[in-house]
């Protein structure tokens, strides 16, 4: 907001602005480590405030492990809690809003890496305010998937299938840019994407092993979805007078707002999406 702000002055005035010469503050390293039990499946709650955030693949003989680096001078704002109770690991990573962050410059300062463990089926809920996330799924057993992103960047990508069934994935991105990659290997019965005002791309590469059905809603934002051409697709859009509409040649029109590739009606494993958009953009292609 401040170089936007500075841009503006220099365009009006004739003069540049030069920001004087700050060194960037001491960083201080936190970490928390949740040694390997017998627990069969961890609940993970992750919901921070802003910062650089990623997400990946642990050890067997770790539950998690988490590392914050901070300014050095500003309180900790880290909340950590784990517990077990009748099989179940519960996990609750939390970092608190400090008042007026959006203008605080230490925000973008805040790094985590969190790594979650693969030796067990993982719930993992993730909300992220402000700043940007990169979220690496691969080896996960991801059981279920819920992810809110307010106003940040997310990247999301399953490079390998999920050993596991994960019963649903929810999305919900506001005012932000997400990218999600090979959403297939996730191996899912059921996906939930909303999107608000930003830019959105939804890639169903990887392996489909079962039927799945996704449903999409764009308010003001442009969606793009990609689907392998070995995928077999029906897509159903709800024409609006107000939303924009682009779906290439592969896909053939079977009635009003439904299309399917050539070898859909045949397939034993399908991938049915549903998209429903406002005034926003949808763009579907068959790579």
């Amino acid at each position: 907001m401040r170089a936007n702000f500075h841009t503006l002055l220099r365009l009006a005035t004739g003069f540049a602005l030069v920001a004087p010469n700050v060194s960037a503050p001491a960083q201080e390293l936190l970490k928390r480590e949740v040694a390997a039990s017998e627990v069969r499946e961890l609940n993970a709650t992750i919901e921070l405030s802003f910062g650089h955030v990623s997400l990946k693949r642990g050890t067997t003989d770790k539950i998690a492990v988490i590392e914050y680096t901070k300014p050095k001078e500003s309180e900790s704002d880290l909340q950590f809690h784990y517990s077990a109770s009748g099989g179940i690991g519960s996990l609750v990573i939390r970092s608190e809003e400090e008042e007026g962050f959006w203008e605080s410059s230490e925000k973008n300062d805040r790094q985590w890496t969190i790594e979650l463990t693969d030796r067990i089926p993982v719930l993992l809920r993730f909300e992220l305010g402000a700043g940007d996330g990169e979220l690496d799924l691969t080896g996960l057993q991801l059981r279920a998937l819920n992810i809110s992103a307010g106003a940040s960047s997310i990247r999301l990508d399953c490079n390998e299938p999920n050993r596991i069934r994960a019963e649903s994935i929810e999305i919900e991105s506001g005012v932000s840019k997400l990218t999600a990659q090979n959403l297939c290997n996730i191996n899912f019965d059921r996906m939930a994407f909303s999107g608000g005002v930003g830019s959105y791309r939804l890639d169903f590469g990887g392996k489909l092993k079962r039927n799945a059905t996704v449903t999409i809603e764009v308010g003001l934002g442009a969606v793009t979805v990609s689907v392998p051409e070995d995928v077999p697709a029906r897509i159903k859009h709800d024409d609006s007078w107000f939303s924009s509409f682009d779906l290439d040649h592969h896909f053939l029109k079977k009635s009003k707002g439904v299309y399917e590739t050539s070898e859909f009606a045949s397939a034993k494993q399908r991938l049915v999406v549903s998209i429903e958009s406002g005034l926003g953009s949808v763009k579907v292609r068959q790579r």
